[in-house]
């Protein structure tokens, strides 16, 4: 949670104040964590850091920051992929969308 994070506007060439999604693992069985990583249409332009360890036992949570560097004066957008075991199902996915522009 959140499932998006609004930028706003952006200088062109700063970075933004973080902001920072919370991963939980609700269950009791370990929650693995294969893969953190932004992709999508603009990835160059947010920038992802996390305390988040490889598993979380059960009811942990971890916080993963991202910000915002525009490049250009346009809108941007990505998105910030979790892939863990999360449902027992290896490869299970969620997904954080990522929104800004440029200034």
């Amino acid at each position: 949670a959140p499932t998006t994070l609004a930028f706003g506007t952006q200088k062109v060439g700063t970075t933004s104040a973080a902001q920072t999604v919370t991963l939980s693992n609700t269950g009791t069985a370990p929650l693995v964590i294969s893969s953190i990583l932004i992709g999508g249409t603009n990835p160059g332009d947010y920038a992802r850091t996390t305390a988040c360890p490889s598993s979380l036992t059960g009811g942990t949570s971890c916080t993963i920051s991202v910000t915002f560097k525009p490049t250009a004066k346009t809108a941007s957008s990505a998105t910030l992929t979790i892939t863990d075991n999360s449902g027992d199902i290896a490869g299970s996915t969620q997904t954080v969308t990522l929104t800004g522009k440029g200034n």
